[in-house]
């Protein structure tokens, strides 16, 4: 009896010690796990995410108005100095003008007072006045022929040497000069002046030839600094520059000198002195006008007080 109710109480013990992992387990098989479904995994994917159509456009048109601005903000960098744009304009149509006058002080010179005393200074205006003692056309009409002819053939053999301002001025100078001779303003000058029939404005060739001097050499140097040139003989010594050794200062020279030295024998030994004269004395003028204006200051401060 004692062994049978010793193995009831060992039975009763196993059972008791085995129900606390049977209850442990259906604990854990009794837990809630989310695992999301086909239909929520579909809905968040990236190819169901709605984008709206013309949204590369307006990121597109975004991106461009801001690099716009930022472009117009930036200033424009002209040489050693940092301009803005507005800057820039004003330099350009400041450059226009001062080309402008100094073509017209050029035209002055060949019109007033070269053309009547027959000065030659060199350039096609020169060149115009000797060819008119054997061609039978005014000076103004050879002049024009010569310099749409030389510009044709400049931008054939230089091309962009030859360049916009160069055919402007070349252009504006023959067209200044026509004007003047087709109002004939001289005439009308010396009536005024009670000197009819005199085609010079006076009877002083030294004064008049300083005055043509003057007004064709600081023209002439206004037109150099503004990067452009009157066309003419220029572009005849930058073509012999391409196919010589010779620089443009020495072709110059010597194209203005045949002309000086033709001058002598067609006109007279005296207007040739003249000439030879103002063509040296215009070539000094040219080069120390232009250094002055092309001239500037560089100042240096030492100083132990930074502020």
């Amino acid at each position: 009896m004692k062994s049978k109710e010793k193995a009831k109480k060992d039975a009763e013990i196993i059972q008791t010690e085995k129900q606390p992992e049977t209850s442990a387990a259906d604990g854990m098989n009794t837990e809630e796990t989310f695992e999301p479904t086909a239909t929520a995994q579909e809905d968040a994917s990236p190819e169901n995410t709605e984008i709206p159509e013309n949204a590369a456009q307006v990121a597109e048109s975004e991106t461009a108005a801001s690099a716009d601005a930022a472009a117009a903000a930036q200033p424009v960098v002209y040489g050693d100095k940092v301009l803005t744009k507005s800057q820039k304009k004003k330099r350009a149509v400041l450059r226009w003008v001062l080309l402008s006058f100094g073509i017209i002080l050029m035209s002055f010179s060949v019109y007033f007072f070269q053309t009547p005393n027959h000065f030659t200074l060199g350039g096609i205006a020169g060149l115009a006045l000797v060819l008119g003692e054997f061609i039978p056309l005014d000076y103004e009409i050879l002049m024009a022929i010569i310099n749409v002819a030389l510009l044709i053939l400049g931008l054939i053999i230089l091309g962009k040497q030859c360049t916009v301002r160069t055919i402007f001025c070349s252009l504006f100078y023959t067209g200044i000069i026509w004007l003047f001779e087709y109002f004939d303003i001289i005439e009308h000058i010396n009536e005024a002046a009670g000197r009819v029939g005199a085609a010079t404005l006076t009877d002083e060739p030294l004064m008049e030839l300083v005055y043509a001097i003057l007004l064709f050499g600081i023209g002439g140097a206004i037109v150099f600094n503004c990067g452009a040139s009157s066309g003419g003989t220029d572009i005849i010594a930058l073509i012999l520059k391409k196919f010589t050794r010779l620089n443009v200062g020495m072709a110059l020279m010597i194209i203005d000198m045949v002309i000086v030295l033709i001058s002598c024998y067609t006109f007279s030994l005296e207007i040739g002195l003249f000439s030879v004269l103002g063509l040296f004395t215009k070539s000094f003028l040219l080069d120390g006008v232009i250094e002055s204006l092309g001239k500037t200051k560089y100042i240096t401060i030492i100083t132990e007080n930074h502020d």
